[in-house]
């Protein structure tokens, strides 16, 4: 597993915090997942294409917070049967890791750790970029749900003196 934490966003960090529990781990989640598809579609082109199972197999998951970090992965979908040939049951899940990897009999194809590697940077990148973008669309749709709010209160007020 690739680990990546991004330093130095202290005052977005304080701006996710001005949002609401859900919003901010909804507006977190859609920065993480498109800053991550530089990755996804590079692992795509760099996979070594037989049969394109596994191909098709991999993809970008964002898993929103509860509180704290957004989890995003890209790799193998697991435990889903991709196709169903002659009888069996056919899935690229069980031989990725002979590609990426190797084995005594079969050259290494990586994909995945290239496809990261070489986007790393991007990614936080698009992800500072998307994340300000996203949060100050965030709070401007608040401060318009705050002033209607407003306005709907001394509307009501005026009827009823």
């Amino acid at each position: 597993m690739i680990s990546l934490k991004v330093h130095g966003l202290r005052q977005l960090d304080e701006q996710l915090a001005e949002l609401a529990g859900a919003l901010a781990a909804k507006t977190l989640a859609a920065a993480a997942r498109k800053a991550f598809m530089p990755i996804l579609e590079a692992a795509r082109e760099k996979v070594n294409v037989d049969t394109g199972l596994l191909r098709r197999s991999i993809r970008l998951v964002v898993q929103k917070p509860e509180s704290g970090d957004a989890v995003v992965r890209v790799g193998i979908r697991f435990a889903k049967v991709v196709a169903i040939q002659r009888g069996r049951r056919k899935s690229a899940e069980w031989r990725w890791h002979f590609i990426e990897f190797g084995a005594s009999n079969h050259v290494a194809f990586p994909f995945l750790r290239p496809a990261f590697d070489e986007n790393a940077k991007r990614v936080i990148e698009i992800f500072k970029a998307e994340l300000a973008a996203g949060i100050a669309r965030a709070l401007k749709r608040k401060a318009k749900a705050a002033a209607k709010g407003k306005h709907s209160q001394s509307s009501s007020r005026e009827r009823l003196g």
